[in-house]
Order: C-alpha cells, then structure tokens, then sequence
C-alpha cells in the first residue's frame, strides 16, 4: 500500500467493502456494510492510514471506521487542478 499518505486525495472507484466476520466457531455473526459509507465516483483526502486500511473523518461515526484501500485510487495532479476548474465554474 506504498502508493497511499495521509492528506492524499483519492476516488472511491467501489462501495463493495469488506466486512468483519466474528471469530465465534459458528461463524453465525457476521458484519453488515455501513449504512453511511464512501460512494463510488467520491473524492475523498485520507485522514488516517492503518495497514491497508484507510480513515476519513466524515465517514467516522461514533468510533473510528476504516475502508479497505482497494476500493480507492489516488489522484493525480491533473485531476485535481480539473477537479478545481470544474468547482470554481460551478461555484461562481
């Protein structure tokens, strides 16, 4: 995950997010997706990183919750500055 820092701004590119299984031997509770979570096609900047997991702070609700870094993609310089374009067009 060497292509990820804190304070980059990154695309959700998939709402498909893994869950929690329970370590119960029955494997009967298992998690269920956030009902408030990153939407495909997001910009986000990252808040906090953990291994491969990644923090926003408008995604944290009571606790802390992390996204897998799979389901984002960096972006680049161009898209940026385009993404500012686009803003300031529709801002003014």
């Amino acid at each position: 995950m060497s292509n990820y820092f804190e304070g980059q701004k990154v695309v959700c590119i998939s709402e498909n997010f893994p869950v929690h299984a329970t370590t119960l031997e029955d494997k009967s509770d298992i998690g269920k997706q956030a009902p408030v979570h990153p939407i495909k096609g997001e910009t986000l900047i990252i808040d906090e990183m953990l291994g491969d997991f990644l923090r926003f702070d408008k995604y944290d609700t009571y606790s802390f919750n992390w996204w897998h870094s799979s389901r984002f993609r960096p972006i680049d310089e161009i898209e940026i500055k385009l993404e500012d374009v686009i803003h300031k067009i529709y801002t003014e």
